[in-house]
Formats: C-alpha cells, structure tokens, sequence
C-alpha cells in the first residue's frame, strides 16, 4: 500500500500538507489519479505506453472510460486512506459510480477532453498552453505526467512553473472579458438592444451591492425601489418551471429591457453581471478564506461563470466532499495567479 501511494504521489507530484490528516490527503490522491487515469484510457495502459503513434487523436467511448475507471477507483478506495463522508456522499455507496462520472463531466467541461462528433465519444483536446503570471496550465495534449518539466497534478489540472517568458493569456483562451468590471457595465450599457417596456410586478429583482450571497439576494420588484442604471431582474416561468432573466435600464423615469439570450444561461455569465453589480453598486462580493504556509481554503458562497470556474476546478481541490464547490483549497504557490480571477470579478478574498 504504501509503495502504490508514493508511485501515485511522485507520478502526479502530489505530496501531503502539514496541516492535513492522512485521510485528507488520500482525498487529493484519489482524485487527482482518477483525473490521470481517464486521460490515460485515450492513449494507453500507462503513462510509459504514450508513444508518437499513439500520439494521432484515438478516441475512445465514454462508457469504455467509465467502466474502466471504476475497477481503477475500486483499487484505489481499497488502498488509499480517505475520508469516507468525502467519497460517500450520504453513506451512499453507489458514489463511486457516480465519483467517476463526476470527473469525466468535469474534465469535457474543462477543455482537458474533448467530444468527438459521436457525443458518447470522447478524444483529447488540443495542447494549448496557459499562461498566468507566474504559472502555466498545460491543458488537453498527451503529455499528462505530472513529473514532466517539473508539473504537478491540481484538482482537475496540471501546472508549472512558467518556462519562458510569455504573454499571459488565460482570459483569451477562456473567453473572459478583457476589461474591467466598469468598462463591461458600460458595454452593456451601451451595446445591448434595450426595449421600452411597462414593467408589470410580476418580475423578481436582483438586490445589488447588498453584501448578501446572490441566491439569497433576490426579493420582489418595487419600482420605488429600482436603481438607476442597469439592473437585473427574472420572472418564473411556470410552464417550464425555471427563471427567464433580463436587463433592466432605468433612466428619466423610463424602464428598458433586454431578454438574456441562451448564451448567458449556458455559460453562467449572468453570474458576471451579478457580480459586475455588486462592483458597481459599490460593495463587491466578499469570499472568506483561511491560509496557511501550504494552502488557501476558499469559501466560494456564489456561483461563479463557466470561464472562472473552469480554472478554480483545474488550480484547486473540493474540501468536503469530491464534488464541494463552495469550499477549495488552493495550493499557496499558485494563489498569486489564481486570485487573479476572484479580482477580475470585483470579488474581495477576506483572510479570517
């Protein structure tokens, strides 16, 4: 057992924290070998079998995947101390099922693998280099051992130092705005088709820049009580039991809206305009964290875009259970990089 645990951690460069029991640390090697272990499935037995023909994009059902990787978790649970409320969710055994269909969704979501155009099928992603300021994600390709060039395993992800000196380009690879929060309340303003409308009591409104979380943040329209400027509002719709969401502009006693198109909805960038309110309204979102000389524990009590939460999920790990988005820990050597998406999004990281 304990020749298998330091093969896995000095494969993925993954190593335990002082301040971490060693169920704790089982957790992250659990996750992070399942992470390998399906790439794997796309090109071989092992890391060592990676050869340049094998190096041709092969793709593989994701039901082969599946199948495999739970003989692999089974092995890995049998071996590896861990916390069983972090893998048993509910003292339900059947999450390891559910364990590897998690991180397969996770790692198409993240860009790592790609669906071919048989959408049961998948096949690796085009390498593409990410650059922050001082670290590099290496996304998708086939070099995935973590002891290459000095990488190592995080959450979803693979990082390392930057090699050479590059321009940073994570906000064009993941289609996040070039801008700050000012300038992309502006382009709303400015840019969207708004349309004149009378603005009935059934809509719900969004109670920017109130220090609350944004699901809590939500209470029925007043029109008394509507800011000037762009605002957000939704309204139930019953027959899909869901929200419609819109822009609301209110300026000279006249109100305008704008219907979110699908884009918003798939990508989570209505959270953005949230967030962009919140800045705008003048008192930002606030995620409380905890450090020490090894780790960052974010608390991340709002829902973040897509493009954000892509990198969270590939520069951290869950904390409470294997699918935990509201609390991560983040390795210190790569904080400086990371919180840098916290900043694009107006949110404060307060340290208790």
């Amino acid at each position: 057992m304990k020749e298998l645990i330091n093969q896995i951690a000095t494969d993925l460069a993954i190593y335990p924290y002082n301040s971490e029991s060693n169920e704790e640390y089982g957790n992250r090697l659990i996750y992070c070998a399942l992470v390998s272990w399906a790439k794997v499935q796309l090109l071989g037995a092992s890391y060592t079998e990676i050869s340049d023909i094998e190096k041709e994009y092969p793709y593989v059902s994701q039901r082969y995947i599946s199948e495999r990787l739970n003989f692999v978790l089974e092995g890995l649970v049998s071996t590896i101390p861990h916390s069983t409320n972090w893998l048993y969710i509910n003292n339900d055994e059947s999450n390891l099922k559910e364990l590897v269909k998690y991180i397969l969704q996770r790692l198409i979501f993240c860009y790592q693998i790609s669906k071919t155009i048989r959408t049961s099928w998948v096949t690796m992603s085009p390498q593409k280099i990410v650059y922050f300021k001082n670290y590099e994600l290496l996304l998708g390709g086939t070099e995935w051992n973590s002891s290459i060039n000095g990488a190592c395993s995080i959450g979803l992800g693979v990082w390392r130092k930057k090699q050479f000196k590059k321009d940073i380009n994570y906000k064009q690879v993941f289609n996040i705005p070039n801008c700050n929060l000012k300038d992309y309340y502006k382009s709303l303003e400015k840019n969207v088709s708004w349309k004149e409308s009378e603005l009935d009591y059934d809509y719900e409104y969004f109670n920017a820049g109130k220090g609350i979380w944004h699901n809590k943040a939500w209470g029925k329209l007043n029109k008394k009580y509507i800011e000037k400027g762009i605002s957000l509002i939704r309204k139930k719709d019953e027959n899909y039991n869901k929200y419609n969401y819109f822009l609301l502009y209110y300026k000279n006693h006249i109100f305008l809206i704008y219907s979110l198109d699908q884009w918003y909805y798939k990508e989570k960038e209505i959270s953005r305009i949230m967030y962009a309110l919140d800045y705008y309204r003048g008192k930002p979102a606030q995620f409380k964290a905890k450090q020490n000389s090894e780790v960052v524990q974010v608390h991340c009590h709002s829902q973040l875009p897509n493009a954000e939460n892509r990198i969270l999920l590939m520069a951290s790990w869950p904390k409470k259970t294997y699918n935990d988005v509201y609390y991560r820990e983040i390795p210190i050597h790569i904080w400086s990089d990371v919180k840098e998406i916290f900043n694009g999004l107006g949110i404060e990281v307060v340290f208790e």
